[in-house]
């Protein structure tokens, strides 16, 4: 039997959406907020579905209790020189990550780390859960401040390379309602950041033929994804430039890893306007009639949740 969603809001004022305190949307929705400060509260219920609805809904308000610690950014667990551990049973959902879409279900957890040299990280996460977002913040649950936002099922390890000194936050989303979330790191030598990583470091395709191998392991996500897809996942960049119009075939195959790809073809930069976009598992392509210009590839990988891989790209420039 299908159960229609619920959208539960707790505000301030109903008139504001920036006044949102906690929305949540779920078949049953549950929001628990500690410490409100005194006031006035309004709590908003709208259902997914179109024909009449009602709602029972129960209030319970008690005295203040601190958060446990990792629960929040006031507290986050230390993983310096130690595994750290947080019981999921207690936690509410407090921040914010890029790539967690879907908020309904889910709770996080706190850890801190600090770099004294810039070193290589590897990163180890641990939850009961099947579903779970990793995001690497400077700023603690602050979205805007991540270095990267992954999926994660259970446990995972991840690598960031060449991280300069510093303190680091790690945001763990989890569905997991029982249990220890846990996290550790582990400090290595630090070795260079590939040049394609990022924009600024595109590699060359060159007529008439070139064929790259390359990987998005451990490479972070830079750049908006291409409107076949939408972005939030690790991504590589190529560029070519044209002295007079070329046809352009542009050929990506994923190679091991998991999920669809996203190809996409750019002019005059990283963000610069979409020409095209392509999606396929494993292979994703583009072909098109080019005037003279600049152009920028964008690879990234295109399923949620899929695992990172290494990859081939094949670009064919012809007359038109």
């Amino acid at each position: 039997m299908w159960t229609p969603t619920t959208y539960l809001n707790l505000t301030t004022d109903c008139r504001s959406a920036a006044a949102s305190l906690t929305c949540i949307a779920d078949s049953a929705p549950r929001i628990r907020r500690r410490a409100l400060p005194p006031g006035t509260y309004f709590i908003q219920v709208e259902s997914a579905e179109r024909s009449s609805s009602g709602w029972s809904i129960t209030v319970a308000i008690t005295d203040p209790l601190p958060p446990p610690a990792g629960d929040t950014c006031v507290s986050p667990v230390d993983i310096t020189t130690a595994t750290g551990r947080v019981a999921a049973a207690g936690l509410d959902l407090d921040g914010s990550a890029s790539c967690l879409s879907f908020t309904s279900g889910y709770r996080d957890a706190y850890f801190m780390f600090d770099v004294a040299t810039t070193s290589d990280v590897e990163l180890t996460t641990s939850t009961t859960s099947f579903s779970d977002i990793i995001a690497l913040q400077t700023s603690c649950g602050v979205s805007g401040t991540e270095l990267r936002c992954r999926s994660t099922d259970g446990t995972g390890t991840q690598l960031f390379r060449s991280l300069a000194p510093g303190r680091y936050y790690v945001l763990v989303a989890t569905q997991a309602v029982s249990g220890n979330i846990s996290a550790s790191v582990r400090f290595l030598p630090p070795t260079p950041v590939p040049a394609n990583d990022s924009c600024v470091g595109a590699s060359e395709l060159v007529a008439p033929f070139t064929r790259a191998s390359g990987t998005l392991v451990d490479f972070e996500d830079d750049a908006p994804g291409g409107s076949c897809r939408g972005g939030g996942s690790a991504d590589a960049f190529y560029r070519f430039t044209l002295t007079e119009p070329q046809r352009v075939s542009l050929i990506l195959t994923r190679v091991g890893g998991s999920g669809s790809m996203e190809l996409v073809l750019r002019r005059s930069g990283c963000s610069g306007t979409e020409v095209r976009c392509g999606t396929g598992d494993p292979t994703a392509a583009v072909d098109e009639l080019l005037a003279a210009g600049s152009y920028f590839v964008q690879v990234e990988q295109a399923t949620w949740g899929g695992a990172s891989s290494d990859f081939t790209i094949s670009a064919f420039f012809s007359p038109p």
